[in-house]
């Protein structure tokens, strides 16, 4: 679950499939078992592929957003160090931050 697109999982499923549909044509038949169970394995295989993809996909999306999410509250308490803590090395810039939100608040 490397992978930084939620959507290969579901290209890779497909990938799978059309090889287990290509292998099966290519296969010769098992004399003990029929065609019919051999189909039906098969599309079982292919369910259960595309069953694990979404969980896939779901599980990437989702640390995905935790990783953002992280990411952004990271930048949060960054700023809020520097806004306290370079008041006196920057006062230009504590007082138009200031200032615009005063503005912002009188602002209905």
């Amino acid at each position: 679950m490397w992978v930084d697109r939620p959507n290969m999982t579901f290209i890779a499923a497909g990938a799978a499939s059309v090889l287990t549909f290509a292998g099966y044509l290519l296969s010769n038949a098992d004399a003990l078992a029929g065609p019919i169970v051999l189909q039906l394995n098969r599309v079982i295989e292919v369910i259960v592929m595309f069953v694990l993809a979404g969980v896939g996909h779901l599980y990437i999306k989702t640390r995905l957003n935790l990783q953002r999410s992280a990411w952004l509250k990271q930048g949060e308490v960054q700023i809020g160090l520097q806004m306290r803590g370079d008041r006196q090395r920057h006062p230009p810039l504590a007082r138009a931050v200031c200032g615009r939100a005063c503005r912002r608040a009188v602002q209905p």
